[in-house]
């Protein structure tokens, strides 16, 4: 049976990665598209908003941004369709907002789609419960300038994996513009950067008194992202409702 597939923010880096990576898979059919402009040939219907869409689906691929995140869930409970969301730049709020939709429908969440990211995130998690507080921990992620919400989502989610692992309460310090004081051993230096045809790539620094460690991940191609939601798809389109993370997929 072939999965329909609507995928949003199709003329973007991410939407054209899914479509080739779609070409060489026969379970898995876009059969809509969403995005600004619908001047565009893709081999699908384009639509610059859900209400607009006639095409039957089962399910929404989102690489779009946090804009759209109403309008997705609204089409998605309306029509009872499963949901890859991958945007990243949500509040807690709009996290909050996924999390009850997910007890309607099924959804996979995450702001990474790679398997090397969250790789890395189990080795942070392994790293702060060994080194505990005699490593001061620095994070530097570095993405394209088009990337319009800083920290990324990946960091949002290294952080995640940080605080459900100290054993004390850690002081966020974005950048340390206008800190006067020197570091204290709770600070988490969090460190963004803009410019170019950067992809995404994500630096753990643990740094201690006699050395330091680093655990790395560099994205060289977006086809990594797009392999993972393809993965994510298949795992999900047998799922009837539910909340849905990488840890599920791996």
């Amino acid at each position: 049976m072939i999965t329909k597939i609507i995928l949003s923010g199709c003329t973007g880096a991410m939407g054209r990665a899914i479509i080739d990576a779609l070409k060489n898979e026969s379970d898995l059919k876009i059969v809509a598209g969403i995005c600004n402009s619908i001047d565009v040939k893709l081999g699908f219907p384009v639509y610059n908003r859900f209400s607009n869409i006639v095409e039957e689906a089962d399910m929404i691929i989102d690489f779009s941004n946090k804009y759209l995140l109403e309008d997705i869930l609204e089409y998605a409970d309306r029509k009872n369709l499963k949901l890859i969301l991958a945007s990243t730049g949500y509040s807690s709020y709009d996290e909050e907002k996924i999390f009850a939709m997910s007890k309607k429908i099924a959804i996979f969440r995450s702001s990474n789609m790679s398997y090397g990211v969250h790789l890395m995130i189990k080795l942070t998690e392994y790293a702060v419960k060994l080194l505990g507080k005699d490593y001061e921990i620095e994070i530097i992620e570095e993405h394209g300038g088009k990337k319009i919400d800083a920290p990324s989502g990946t960091v949002k989610m290294i952080l995640g994996s940080i605080k459900n692992n100290v054993d004390y309460n850690p002081d966020m310090i974005y950048n340390r513009e206008g800190v006067l004081n020197g570091r204290k051993k709770t600070d988490i230096g969090i460190h963004s950067i803009r410019g170019g045809g950067l992809i995404g790539n994500h630096t753990v620094m643990f740094v201690g008194e006699g050395d330091i460690i680093k655990i790395e991940h560099n994205t060289l191609s977006k086809e990594i992202y797009a392999k993972g939601a393809i993965n994510a798809a298949k795992f999900i389109v047998d799922k009837k409702k539910g909340y849905f993370k990488f840890d599920d997929l791996v």
